[in-house]
């Protein structure tokens, strides 16, 4: 695999030609030959030299590298799901901590180090700020049952929802066209975040010439 991964960005298109749907058209912009009648400009060039150092460098890398995940999705993507779904670098984060920071940054009174995440006994979340504790009581908008408390006391029907992290798993961004202009999570700045993501997916744009029938 990684062979043949080399040879296709040293100009060898015949691996990329003979592979059954969809795998060929998937690789088709790899063809840079000029033979398919494809329009070349430098946009394109430029992105294939771009993942034809990237592979190298995946492929070179030892088993103590950062660039170990990418190596595996790009080398070994069908060893991801094999103990559950996998957690890919770049993806947002659990939305409950997104809230708690964009409320923190508006200047919100909220008292750290607190249960502020409840859920009604239809599973509808909701957030109270401040001391964290219930002071007022509303219909729960999923099922119309009363939630939230009174003077520190919660109603029977709202109870304490479990904090730990719940970042999703698996890929889950939007298509392009939907996708934030300003992307960052977890701390990490506009720039470094779209980094990420741009090594991820060239990772799993590797995965699937890898994976080609035709490269077996």
């Amino acid at each position: 695999r990684e062979r043949m991964l080399l040879r296709i960005f040293a100009g060898d298109e015949h691996a990329i030609l003979s592979a059954p749907s969809p795998h060929k058209e998937a690789m088709i912009p790899l063809v840079i030959s000029g033979g398919l009648g494809l329009p070349l400009d430098t946009d394109i060039i430029l992105r294939w030299r771009l993942l034809g150092h990237f592979a190298s460098v995946l492929v070179s890398a030892p088993q103590s590298s950062l660039l170990m995940t990418l190596q595996q999705i790009a080398l070994q993507p069908q060893e991801l799901m094999r103990d559950g779904p996998a957690y890919f670098p770049g993806m947002d984060e659990d939305i409950r901590n997104r809230v708690m920071k964009a409320l923190l940054e508006r200047g919100e009174n909220i008292w750290k180090f607190k249960s502020h995440w409840y859920k009604c006994t239809c599973g509808y979340s909701f957030f109270i700020g401040e001391c964290g504790r219930p002071m007022e009581q509303a219909k729960c908008p999923g099922c119309g049952l009363q939630i939230g408390g009174r003077d520190h006391n919660k109603t029977r029907d709202t109870t304490e929802d479990d904090e730990t992290d719940r970042s999703p798993a698996g890929y889950m961004l939007p298509i392009a066209e939907k996708d934030e202009k300003h992307v960052s999570f977890r701390e990490i700045p506009a720039s470094s975040a779209r980094a990420i993501r741009l090594l991820l997916h060239s990772a799993m744009f590797l995965g699937i010439i890898s994976s080609s029938k035709s490269l077996m």
